[in-house]
């Protein structure tokens, strides 16, 4: 056998040199070579700190961030690796469109786009160019004009089909779809002839409806238990039997009806659900109800937005009386994930949208919609101590309702595209030749 001392490790690390395991390989042996590891000197850098490292034989942890001494084997055919906790990841990059449908003309829209970046377990770089981000689109025809009352407006992630929903403002809603045959992309879309799914579908008043476009489902309250769920691309029906029985409180169906859909969660509120909104999730059979008195504004032409946050793991839900004010309050995603009746917190009133108008969009990443008193749609982040704005879309010669997020795009971010640095410089003795 022959020894030698040896630096078994001298660099620098950033994200990049770390694999799927949040590791990083020091060392290791063949099966006729063995180490003894005498100085272990981990430096923390941008973003990391000592308790983060982690340096490994094995299964057992023989040093942290900082400078060790000390004797370890190292033996045959063993590495030692590096890890980072939390593990090195940059997160998933997401494309939504936002459409904003015309309340004038029902014959414009716009798609704008936001980009966000989620999931990442280390700042991102300073000018990457994954950073969330919001663009304004410009205007764009349809040919063939929507009924007035339009409350839900989108085209499917297919770029096939467009859809919406028209609301009376007390008890009627119709869901109607359309062909998209041209254009997607430009400004003049061109739209097959709208057919009313309403009659075929089971859907009459007082039903709550709402979509889910992430997923390409639309659901309502058929009766006093039922959940129906459309499947948009083959018009398919599931019917969700008992997906409100036991729930308290729950009543037939009644005016001024409205649903919600975000992170698997169906939810609505109507007149005689006093102070109450009713939820379900229908697969995984979780319902209840969400009470606090007076706090779940109500009345014609009034709104619900939900949209569950994946950073704090809260549901926002905010209810207007189509005066303008806007209540908000929020649950947590563990109450929701356990089932039964929860009081929300109450984070206050906000005088802030257009009297009427009929919709606000929800969404899966944190924000929610609404129509502002100039008639601008705005798209903020509901938080527990109020609303942020992200961004308020002007026009100056036609009005907007409130816009249907949908998902386009989704794809992991490189991991160079965070931060998370540190060196390591580990030294002792190579034995070869052992037997």
């Amino acid at each position: 056998m022959a020894e030698q001392l040896k630096e078994f490790a001298n660099v620098a690390l950033t994200a990049a040199s770390f694999d799927s395991s949040g590791e990083y390989n020091i060392l290791t042996n063949n099966s006729t070579t063995q180490a003894v590891i005498k100085d272990i000197d981990a430096v923390a850098g941008t973003n990391v700190t000592n308790s983060n490292i982690k340096i490994k034989n094995g299964i057992s942890t023989i040093a942290t961030g900082g400078l060790s001494s000390g004797s370890e084997i190292i033996p045959v055919s063993r590495s030692v690796k590096l890890s980072l906790d939390p593990i090195p990841s940059a997160g998933t990059s997401k494309t939504f469109k936002a459409y904003t449908l015309s309340s004038q003309a029902y014959q414009n829209y716009v798609d704008h786009e936001l980009v966000q970046v989620s999931g990442n377990t280390y700042p991102m770089i300073s000018g990457t160019s994954y950073v969330n981000s919001f663009t304004n689109g410009s205007e764009i025809a349809m040919t063939n004009v929507m009924q007035t009352n339009s409350s839900f407006f989108f085209i499917d992630t297919a770029g096939t089909r467009a859809w919406h929903c028209r609301w009376d403002g007390n008890s009627d809603w119709q869901l109607r779809y359309a062909a998209v045959t041209s254009g997607v992309g430009t400004s003049s879309v061109t739209i097959g002839s709208w057919v009313n799914a309403t009659s075929s579908l089971g859907i009459s008043s007082y039903m709550c409806p709402t979509f889910d476009p992430d997923n390409n489902k639309f659901y309502f309250q058929q009766n006093f238990h039922r959940l129906y769920e459309v499947n948009m691309t083959t018009l398919a029906v599931t019917t969700h039997g008992g997906a409100f029985t036991g729930i308290t409180g729950n009543a037939a169906q009644s005016t001024y009806n409205v649903g919600a859909f975000s992170n698997g969660f169906y939810f609505a509120n109507q007149t005689n659900q006093v102070n109450q909104l009713v939820y379900t999730n229908p697969v995984t059979g979780k319902k209840g109800r969400i009470y606090r008195g007076s706090t779940f504004l109500i009345g014609a032409n009034h709104c619900l937005a939900v949209c569950y946050n994946p950073t704090d793991k809260n549901y926002y839900i905010t209810t207007t009386d189509g005066g303008g004010y806007m209540n908000l309050n929020y649950v947590t995603e563990a109450e929701l994930n356990a089932g039964g009746n929860h009081t929300p917190t109450f984070v206050g009133q906000f005088q802030l949208g257009h009297n009427n108008m009929n919709h606000m969009g929800s969404s899966n990443i944190g924000y929610q919609t609404y129509t502002d008193t100039s008639s601008r749609v705005v798209i903020v982040q509901p938080t527990t101590s109020g609303y942020t704005t992200i961004n308020t879309y002007t026009n100056s010669t036609l009005t907007y309702s409130s816009a249907t997020i949908v998902t386009t795009a989704s794809s992991a971010v490189p991991l160079n595209q965070i931060t998370a640095e540190m060196s390591i410089k580990v030294s002792g003795v190579e034995i070869t030749g052992v037997s």
